[in-house]
């Protein structure tokens, strides 16, 4: 296993959380833009995140260089990558919507688990064509999964479609989602209606992220329960587990919720885990006064938006308090609370460099060390593996300058992802997706910025589903 002190100390960097925080090729050796955390079951034992726009392939390389990596094997020497499984995903009536596609070098010699890769393809023309566009989304085996609950019978939940394969062959009605751990989206939740659902995660934190969010989301429709299986090696799934379809149906009858189903992945629990609905005395509610990340305006642990035609000066704005919270310097005659702001920018970034200078001599404020970032590329928030990455980014740089007060998203329709604004079911995917990424940092507050719409000008474009899950709206115009 790679030695993320002795990376630490050979780059200057510093260790948090079981991971090598390091300077960028390039950077100031006060950078941190670097994570390397230890990954037995990845290629080369690890798993290398860049914050700052940096190569993660150029940085592994540079680990090989100076030791702490095996010799990178010749492409020609793995192979090509080829497809070693197919999934299809299908309708109600057996039709195919889309499918995914495993894949895996020819050739692999270690260390670690051999590398794999799923791609997602949906026909057209009658060919197969990458992605899935605007397809619905749908558990796998959807009809086996409806005939169940027609029945009456227990599914089993799962987080990869082999594994749902498997528990079939046992004669069990199971069931996965595309893209495992990073797949779940809250509007596959209604497929499971009225359900007894048995999640089965892999024994490892995003197994039981997943297990968390998929609980959560079925609770308000379905009967979900979470099992543990007993003996996994970390890592491990339903397939590396030893026991048979009767030993799985008596852990499910005795299934107990985890200790850990209410508490983050990294923290100690309470002895007894919170209920997931309960009631409180009118009289026993905590008021607490408003908290204010700019007095008055924005108030902390808020989603917000800020709307108006196009060229209204929209991002103008949005620098604007974006600058001022990051550098503490009052919004107009208005005090600020000072914190962290990360800005998910979807397009104009040499603009906005423009801005931010322009803002710096305007105000004679210094904005060399604010802790203000900005995006290299959109989001596509309706993608979960993006928003995931999203997340992942925020979290590698607050753990170095401290959670998030603040996350603008600029703008709502080029940070969105494969979908439609005007749809409720994606819109309220869009708001599921950034309510998850708030409330991973408590007291953050997320500002979206968006266009008005196109013949009613007094309100933002789309789905009213972004309306009913604001906090505050601000609607930006020209005098």
């Amino acid at each position: 296993m790679i030695d993320v002190g002795e990376i630490a100390r050979r780059y200057g960097g510093a260790v948090s959380g079981g991971q090598a925080l390091i300077p960028a090729i390039g950077h100031s050796n006060k950078d941190r833009g670097v994570a390397i955390k230890p990954a037995p079951d990845a290629p080369d034992g690890c798993i290398v995140h860049c914050f700052n726009g940096a190569d993660p392939l150029a940085e592994k390389d540079r680990l090989r260089a100076d030791g702490f990596l095996p010799a990178r094997k010749a492409k020609a020497e793995l192979g090509p990558w080829l497809p070693v499984a197919t999934f299809e995903y299908v309708d109600a009536t057996g039709e195919v919507i889309y499918r995914t596609v495993r894949r895996e070098p020819a050739n692999w010699p270690g260390p670690g688990k051999r590398p794999k890769e799923f791609r997602a393809e949906r026909c057209e023309g009658g060919r197969w064509v990458a992605g899935m566009g605007d397809c619905d989304r749908v558990p796998y085996r959807l009809p086996e999964l409806r005939q169940a609950i027609e029945a009456c019978r227990p599914v089993y939940l799962v987080e990869g479609e082999a594994k749902a394969d498997k528990l079939a062959a046992w004669g069990l009605p199971a069931t996965a989602i595309a893209f495992g751990s990073n797949g779940w989206r809250a509007d596959y939740a209604g497929h499971f209606a009225g359900a007894k659902v048995f999640i089965l995660p892999d024994n490892d934190a995003p197994g039981r992220d997943f297990a968390r969010k998929a609980f959560s989301d079925l609770s308000g429709c379905a009967a979900p329960a979470i099992v543990e299986l007993p003996g996994l090696p970390e890592a491990g799934d339903v397939i590396d587990w030893q026991g048979s379809a009767d030993d799985l149906e008596k852990l499910c009858a005795n299934a107990a919720l985890p200790d850990w189903l209410h508490q983050p992945e990294a923290g100690a629990g309470a002895d007894k885990p919170a209920s997931a609905f309960r009631f409180v005395a009118v009289g026993n509610l905590e008021f607490r006064p408003p908290e204010f990340l700019i007095d008055g305006l924005i108030e902390a642990s808020a989603l917000g938006l800020l709307f108006g035609d196009p060229g209204c000066g929209k991002s103008f704005l949005a620098v604007d308090i974006a600058l001022s919270l990051a550098t503490g310097t009052p919004f107009h005659g208005l005090a600020v609370k000072q914190g962290a702001v990360f800005y998910i920018a979807g397009e104009g970034h040499n603009g906005l460099a423009r801005r931010f200078a322009a803002w710096a001599h305007d105000r004679d404020v210094s904005i060399a060390n604010a802790p203000l970032f900005v995006s290299t590329r959109p989001a596509q928030f309706l993608d979960a593996a993006s928003a995931n990455a999203v997340a992942e980014a925020v979290e590698g740089l607050a753990a170095l300058h401290g959670a998030p007060a603040l996350i603008i998203i600029d703008t709502l329709a080029r940070n969105y992802g494969p979908g439609d604004e005007n749809s409720t079911s994606d819109m309220s995917a869009f708001v599921a997706a950034v309510d998850d990424l708030k409330a991973r940092f408590p007291g953050c507050t997320v500002l979206i910025v968006h266009h008005s719409g196109h013949t009613e000008k007094g309100r933002a474009r789309g789905a009213m589903a972004l309306k009913g899950a604001l906090d505050f709206e601000y609607r930006l115009e020209r005098d």
